[in-house]
């Protein structure tokens, strides 16, 4: 969450700058990303608490996987860091199974305990965009993040469609007008909001700061707000 938040600080930074057409995509994308592993590995409603439990040690594992995978490329096997992560990543291997009863991988390598299954970026944020208070339809918000993803990658659609010529054949114009800006913002704005309330309301913080920014929030942008339901 605090990831989210640094990128969403970025976002508006580059509107302060005036860099608002394609850069803003890019952290557009990793806000939703951060926001949608928070929400998936809390989650709300009657689930067992063994489940978020087992939800947390699957992104615990994945991480020290890639910890492991990258000191071994860039490093080499036989580095000291590299030995060190290989080795916290079999002790927390084996920390899982003593916790949960079962081994963390299955016989193909593939990552569950107690049935639940670490999901994709593309599924996590998909996911998210129909959990929330204000959900979309699947193939919507797939389409949201598609989007997203080939405005960070080099694919030409996205980059030419910022941009489109005058009907006499002249100056080349951006397409972004004020409202589409609007409507990046708000997607950006609604799934921070939203986890962040579900981080709140899980420590049992106190309301007064968030309340506070909800106020600030609602004089930039009226009516984007919706009750969030606590976890």
């Amino acid at each position: 969450l605090y990831s989210a938040s640094e990128h969403l600080g970025s976002l508006g930074a580059l509107y302060t700058m005036q860099e608002v057409l394609v850069s803003p995509g890019v952290l557009l994308r990793c806000v939703l990303e951060h926001c949608a592993v928070s929400m998936w590995v809390l989650q709300r409603g009657d689930g067992a608490l063994e489940d978020r439990l087992a939800r947390a040690y699957l992104e615990e594992l994945a991480s020290a996987e890639e910890a492991k995978k990258t000191s071994g490329r860039l490093l080499g096997k036989t580095a000291s860091q590299h030995q060190d992560q290989a080795a916290q990543f079999e002790a927390l291997r084996e920390e899982a199974e003593l916790i949960f009863g079962e081994p963390p991988f299955d016989d193909k390598g593939r990552a569950s305990i107690r049935d639940q299954h670490r999901l994709g970026p593309t599924e996590t944020v998909v996911w998210m965009l129909g959990f929330m208070s204000q959900p979309r339809a699947k193939t919507e918000a797939a389409g949201v993040y598609d989007y997203l993803s080939n405005l960070s990658h080099p694919t030409l659609y996205p980059h030419y469609q910022l941009w489109m010529r005058a009907d006499d054949g002249g100056e080349i114009h951006s397409t972004m007008n004020l409202d589409a800006h609007e409507k990046q913002v708000r997607l950006a704005v609604i799934p921070y909001y939203e986890t962040l309330t579900y981080v709140m309301s899980y420590h049992g913080w106190p309301p007064a700061p968030q309340k506070r920014l909800t106020a600030a929030m609602e004089r930039m942008l009226p009516g984007v707000f919706v009750a969030s339901e606590k976890i």
